[in-house]
Protein backbone atom coordinates (compact mmCIF):
# COMPACT_ATOMS: atom_id res chain seq x y z
CA UNK A 1 0.00 0.00 0.00
CA UNK A 2 3.15 2.35 0.58
CA UNK A 3 2.13 5.81 1.28
CA UNK A 4 -0.73 6.46 -1.74
CA UNK A 5 -3.83 6.77 0.62
CA UNK A 6 -2.00 9.47 1.89
CA UNK A 7 -1.31 11.07 -1.13
CA UNK A 8 -5.18 11.04 -1.56
CA UNK A 9 -6.08 11.93 1.59
CA UNK A 10 -3.85 15.14 1.48
CA UNK A 11 -4.41 16.04 -2.09
CA UNK A 12 -8.11 15.97 -2.14
CA UNK A 13 -8.66 18.79 0.22
CA UNK A 14 -6.07 20.78 -1.49
CA UNK A 15 -7.97 20.24 -4.97
CA UNK A 16 -10.96 21.36 -2.79
CA UNK A 17 -10.01 24.56 -1.69
CA UNK A 18 -8.26 25.26 -4.85
CA UNK A 19 -11.43 25.06 -6.78
CA UNK A 20 -13.85 26.52 -4.25
CA UNK A 21 -14.27 29.60 -7.44
CA UNK A 22 -15.85 27.55 -9.45
CA UNK A 23 -18.77 26.47 -7.39
CA UNK A 24 -18.77 22.87 -8.09
CA UNK A 25 -15.78 19.92 -8.33
CA UNK A 26 -15.80 16.76 -8.70
CA UNK A 27 -13.94 13.42 -8.39
CA UNK A 28 -13.14 10.68 -10.66
CA UNK A 29 -11.66 7.35 -9.55
CA UNK A 30 -10.99 4.64 -12.73
CA UNK A 31 -9.96 1.92 -10.70
CA UNK A 32 -11.62 2.04 -7.56
CA UNK A 33 -11.26 -1.30 -6.36
CA UNK A 34 -13.89 -2.79 -3.58
CA UNK A 35 -13.83 0.61 -1.33
CA UNK A 36 -11.08 -0.75 1.52
CA UNK A 37 -7.35 -1.92 1.37
CA UNK A 38 -5.83 -4.30 3.74
CA UNK A 39 -2.10 -3.41 5.46
CA UNK A 40 -0.09 -6.12 5.48
CA UNK A 41 -0.33 -9.65 4.20
CA UNK A 42 -3.50 -12.08 4.74
CA UNK A 43 -5.10 -11.06 8.24
CA UNK A 44 -3.86 -8.01 8.09
CA UNK A 45 -5.89 -4.85 9.16
CA UNK A 46 -8.51 -3.17 6.88
CA UNK A 47 -8.35 0.39 5.87
CA UNK A 48 -10.73 2.83 3.86
CA UNK A 49 -9.54 2.86 0.83
CA UNK A 50 -9.58 6.21 -1.87
CA UNK A 51 -13.30 6.01 -2.79
CA UNK A 52 -14.54 6.47 1.35
CA UNK A 53 -11.48 9.09 1.84
CA UNK A 54 -12.70 11.13 -1.34
CA UNK A 55 -16.32 10.95 0.10
CA UNK A 56 -15.37 12.25 3.31
CA UNK A 57 -12.92 15.36 1.89
CA UNK A 58 -13.62 18.89 3.03
CA UNK A 59 -14.14 20.91 1.26
CA UNK A 60 -16.31 18.11 -0.13
CA UNK A 61 -16.79 17.23 -3.59
CA UNK A 62 -20.18 17.77 -5.46
CA UNK A 63 -20.03 14.03 -6.78
CA UNK A 64 -17.71 11.38 -6.85
CA UNK A 65 -17.31 8.45 -9.80
CA UNK A 66 -16.31 5.24 -9.22
CA UNK A 67 -15.63 3.00 -11.88
CA UNK A 68 -14.49 -0.65 -11.37
CA UNK A 69 -14.54 -3.83 -13.46
CA UNK A 70 -14.93 -6.53 -11.49
CA UNK A 71 -17.25 -7.93 -8.69
CA UNK A 72 -15.89 -5.16 -6.30
CA UNK A 73 -17.87 -3.51 -7.98
CA UNK A 74 -20.99 -4.34 -5.41
CA UNK A 75 -19.04 -4.09 -2.53
CA UNK A 76 -18.37 -0.66 -3.19
CA UNK A 77 -21.62 0.52 -3.71
CA UNK A 78 -22.52 -1.25 -0.59
CA UNK A 79 -19.43 0.82 1.02
CA UNK A 80 -20.37 4.19 -0.27
CA UNK A 81 -23.97 3.60 0.41
CA UNK A 82 -24.24 6.72 3.02
CA UNK A 83 -22.82 9.10 0.08
CA UNK A 84 -25.47 7.69 -2.62
CA UNK A 85 -26.69 11.10 -3.01
CA UNK A 86 -23.25 12.11 -4.12
CA UNK A 87 -21.64 9.38 -5.86
CA UNK A 88 -22.07 7.26 -9.24
CA UNK A 89 -20.54 3.76 -8.78
CA UNK A 90 -20.45 2.21 -12.48
CA UNK A 91 -19.00 -1.33 -13.70
CA UNK A 92 -15.99 -0.67 -16.78
CA UNK A 93 -13.01 -0.92 -17.63
CA UNK A 94 -11.21 1.75 -17.54
CA UNK A 95 -9.38 2.18 -21.14
CA UNK A 96 -12.84 1.47 -23.01
CA UNK A 97 -15.21 2.87 -20.85
CA UNK A 98 -13.92 5.72 -18.46
CA UNK A 99 -14.30 8.58 -20.74
CA UNK A 100 -17.80 7.62 -21.75
CA UNK A 101 -19.24 7.18 -18.29
CA UNK A 102 -17.52 10.79 -17.45
CA UNK A 103 -19.64 12.09 -20.36
CA UNK A 104 -22.67 10.42 -19.18
CA UNK A 105 -22.30 11.68 -15.89
CA UNK A 106 -20.33 14.74 -15.16
CA UNK A 107 -20.02 18.48 -16.65
CA UNK A 108 -17.30 19.59 -18.74
CA UNK A 109 -16.94 23.03 -17.49
CA UNK A 110 -15.98 21.78 -13.92
CA UNK A 111 -12.96 21.33 -12.41
CA UNK A 112 -12.69 17.32 -11.83
CA UNK A 113 -9.59 15.53 -9.72
CA UNK A 114 -9.16 11.59 -12.11
CA UNK A 115 -7.27 9.45 -9.81
CA UNK A 116 -5.80 6.08 -11.59
CA UNK A 117 -4.68 3.34 -9.28
CA UNK A 118 -3.11 0.53 -11.53
CA UNK A 119 -1.74 -2.44 -10.30
CA UNK A 120 0.88 -2.32 -13.44
CA UNK A 121 0.92 -1.54 -16.52
CA UNK A 122 -3.82 -1.53 -17.80
CA UNK A 123 -3.55 1.95 -18.69
CA UNK A 124 -2.82 3.47 -21.69
CA UNK A 125 -1.40 6.45 -23.04
CA UNK A 126 -3.96 7.26 -25.50
CA UNK A 127 -6.62 6.90 -22.46
CA UNK A 128 -4.71 9.82 -20.39
CA UNK A 129 -4.90 12.29 -23.45
CA UNK A 130 -8.40 11.37 -23.91
CA UNK A 131 -9.14 12.33 -19.87
CA UNK A 132 -7.05 15.40 -19.91
CA UNK A 133 -8.95 16.60 -23.23
CA UNK A 134 -12.49 15.92 -21.26
CA UNK A 135 -13.24 19.65 -20.08
CA UNK A 136 -14.03 22.12 -22.61
CA UNK A 137 -12.76 25.02 -23.98
CA UNK A 138 -8.91 25.46 -22.29
CA UNK A 139 -8.86 23.63 -19.02
CA UNK A 140 -7.86 20.47 -18.20
CA UNK A 141 -9.05 17.42 -16.05
CA UNK A 142 -6.44 16.64 -13.48
CA UNK A 143 -4.84 13.73 -13.35
CA UNK A 144 -3.25 12.13 -10.31
CA UNK A 145 -1.27 8.39 -11.32
CA UNK A 146 -0.37 6.76 -8.20
CA UNK A 147 2.36 5.34 -10.32
CA UNK A 148 3.21 1.37 -9.96
CA UNK A 149 6.91 1.97 -9.80
CA UNK A 150 7.58 -1.73 -8.15
CA UNK A 151 5.44 -3.30 -10.27
CA UNK A 152 6.61 -1.54 -13.57
CA UNK A 153 10.36 -2.09 -12.36
CA UNK A 154 9.52 -5.82 -12.08
CA UNK A 155 7.97 -6.00 -15.18
CA UNK A 156 10.55 -3.84 -17.19
CA UNK A 157 13.03 -6.36 -15.74
CA UNK A 158 11.17 -9.25 -17.43
CA UNK A 159 10.88 -8.43 -20.96
CA UNK A 160 10.13 -12.07 -21.84
CA UNK A 161 7.07 -11.65 -19.94
CA UNK A 162 5.53 -8.45 -21.43
CA UNK A 163 5.11 -7.91 -25.06
CA UNK A 164 6.32 -4.64 -26.88
CA UNK A 165 2.98 -4.17 -27.90
CA UNK A 166 1.58 -3.86 -24.15
CA UNK A 167 4.89 -1.39 -22.94
CA UNK A 168 3.68 0.96 -26.32
CA UNK A 169 0.74 1.23 -25.00
CA UNK A 170 1.24 2.43 -21.92
CA UNK A 171 4.52 4.71 -22.62
CA UNK A 172 2.58 6.68 -25.53
CA UNK A 173 5.73 5.48 -27.78
CA UNK A 174 9.04 3.78 -28.00
CA UNK A 175 10.43 5.93 -24.86
CA UNK A 176 10.63 2.25 -22.46
CA UNK A 177 13.82 1.60 -23.83
CA UNK A 178 15.63 3.57 -23.10
CA UNK A 179 14.66 2.54 -19.36
CA UNK A 180 17.34 2.24 -16.65
CA UNK A 181 16.63 -0.08 -13.59
CA UNK A 182 15.88 1.96 -10.17
CA UNK A 183 19.25 0.67 -8.96
CA UNK A 184 20.96 2.01 -12.19
CA UNK A 185 19.37 5.58 -11.30
CA UNK A 186 19.86 5.78 -7.92
CA UNK A 187 24.04 6.26 -8.29
CA UNK A 188 22.86 8.82 -10.41
CA UNK A 189 20.20 10.34 -8.30
CA UNK A 190 20.15 11.09 -4.38
CA UNK A 191 16.31 10.98 -4.45
CA UNK A 192 15.59 7.62 -5.85
CA UNK A 193 18.33 6.27 -3.89
CA UNK A 194 16.91 7.39 -1.02
CA UNK A 195 12.98 6.19 -2.13
CA UNK A 196 14.68 2.71 -1.93
CA UNK A 197 16.17 2.87 1.02
CA UNK A 198 13.14 3.68 2.95
CA UNK A 199 10.75 1.06 0.91
CA UNK A 200 13.34 -1.28 2.27
CA UNK A 201 13.76 -0.43 5.80
CA UNK A 202 9.73 -0.60 5.21
CA UNK A 203 9.39 3.35 6.71
CA UNK A 204 7.00 3.94 3.54
CA UNK A 205 4.03 2.91 4.96
CA UNK A 206 0.52 4.11 5.04
CA UNK A 207 -1.16 4.44 8.41
CA UNK A 208 -4.65 5.17 7.00
CA UNK A 209 -8.01 5.00 8.12
CA UNK A 210 -9.13 1.84 10.40
CA UNK A 211 -12.51 0.83 9.24
CA UNK A 212 -14.76 2.12 11.98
Amino acid sequence: MHDKLTVVRKYDPAFGTACQSWGEWFYVDGLAGSGVNRIGEEGGRLIWGSPVISLRAQPPFANCLFLEQDAARAALDHRTAAHADRRVVEQGEVNTDLLRVMRAHLPRRNPVLVVLDPYGMEIDWTTLQDIATFRQYKWKAEILILFPIDGINRAMNALGDVDETTLDRFWGDKSWSQWQPLEQLAAQWPDVARYLRERRSGSRRSQGQPIT
